[in-house]
């Protein structure tokens, strides 16, 4: 058994592994000694009635500690107050707590399951960062901001329940967590930062409320996984900063907005990301017009190669080769509805075989299939 006494009169005692602590205050960090020096012993922390706080620092380090026991009557969780406490699988947060510090859970890796009380009002910058055993969470309203990165890398996180009291999904919140499937946005937040969703590549669909007026770069890149994304309202602006990447960089999915509209133009749908496919229920059926369409190419060949389609000029995105974008500067475009012509410079550069063309509409796509043949083959 060891024991001491904080500056501030708590006390506290370690036996056979168990911290236990009493007293009336903050439970704070000792720099002139206290338990730190027997982190690697505790497993288990009894913080007994009368604590209000657990400070900065408290119990950070704690690697082998596995249970903790909180009283009523805390009002706050300090920052680092549990960083790298590698062991603990549960934390039962008591009523009254309202603010969860920056850090304050950081790398809790074994962390599977979290209970945020109803009157925490605000979740610091990195506090569940990297809790990779992290299942799902349950923000209530009460809570107006979550810091920067406050959950990234919370790999194992299916399922996460945001506060209708948020106005702002800040950068990096939901960073790298694959596993995330589902996400509700209530309709009171108006922003999400760069990066806030990035990676998110088990989530399958989104959808943007009416409330969101600004979306950043990278905010939803990389989300393999999304087929479905709708935006209820107006075109949300893009917040250009020093960072690269389309909200939706690397997603192909459908896309959907309010019918007619007038704030979604072909700019800012382009710029959503080159992946998304806009569908509209109001829209001219797509097809290939085979008459008009050039199926065949032979390398060396003067002419390019057309394509005509239904799809109206004004609906008109981008055309893929084989899934991927083709430069504006290879194909021409004319009305009469979609008159496509690829430059002759750029089909010499296919190689020999079928190739998928498809073309993207605001609304739609629709493919059709060319054939490139090598010259002096006998093909005429």
């Amino acid at each position: 058994t060891v024991s001491g006494t904080l500056d501030n009169g708590v006390r506290w005692e370690l036996t056979d592994g168990v911290l236990t602590i009493s007293g009336n205050g903050a439970i704070t960090y000792d720099y002139n000694g206290g338990w730190h020096q027997y982190d690697e012993d505790i497993i288990k922390i009894i913080v007994g009635e009368g604590a209000t706080e657990i400070g900065d620092y408290a119990f950070s380090g704690c690697t082998g500690m596995k249970e903790v026991s909180l009283p009523e009557g805390i009002t706050k969780i300090g920052d680092y107050a549990f960083n790298e406490c590698t062991g603990i699988s549960e934390v039962s947060l008591p009523e009254g707590i309202t603010e969860i510090g920056t850090c304050a859970f950081w790398n809790c890796a074994s962390l599977a399951e979290i209970s945020i009380p109803s009157g925490v009002s605000e979740i610091g910058p990195f506090a569940f960062y990297s809790c990779e055993g992290l299942k799902s969470v349950d923000i209530p309203n009460s809570v107006t901001r979550i810091g920067y990165r406050a959950f990234e890398n919370c790999r194992s996180l299916t399922e996460i329940s945001i506060s209708r009291g948020m106005t702002e999904i800040a950068e990096g919140v939901f960073y790298l967590c694959e596993g995330l499937k589902s996400v509700d946005i209530p309709n009171s937040v108006t922003k999400i930062a760069y990066k806030a969703f990035a990676d998110c590549t088990s989530l399958a669909e989104i959808t943007l409320p009416k409330s969101v007026k600004s979306i950043g770069h990278s905010a939803f890149a990389e989300c393999e996984g999304l087929n479905k994304v709708t935006f209820e309202g107006d075109a949300p602006e893009i917040i250009k900063d020093s960072y690269k990447g389309d909200p939706f960089h690397n997603v192909d999915a459908s896309a959907y907005r309010p019918e007619n509209n007038k704030t979604w133009t072909n700019e800012i749908m382009r710029s959503m990301g080159t992946g998304l496919v806009w569908v509209s229920e109001k829209t001219t059926p797509l097809k290939i017009v085979p008459e008009a369409t050039d199926f065949t190419y032979v390398i060396g060949s003067s002419g390019g190669v057309t394509i005509k389609c239904t799809g109206e000029l004004k609906d008109f995105v981008n055309v893929y080769m084989d899934g991927v974008e083709v430069d504006p500067g290879n194909y021409t475009l004319r009305e009469g509805s979609t008159i496509l012509t690829f430059a002759t410079k750029y089909l010499d550069t296919l190689s020999v075989g079928k190739h998928t063309v498809t073309l993207n509409y605001t609304y739609g796509s629709v493919d059709t299939e060319l054939t490139v043949l090598a010259s002096g083959d006998g093909n005429g």
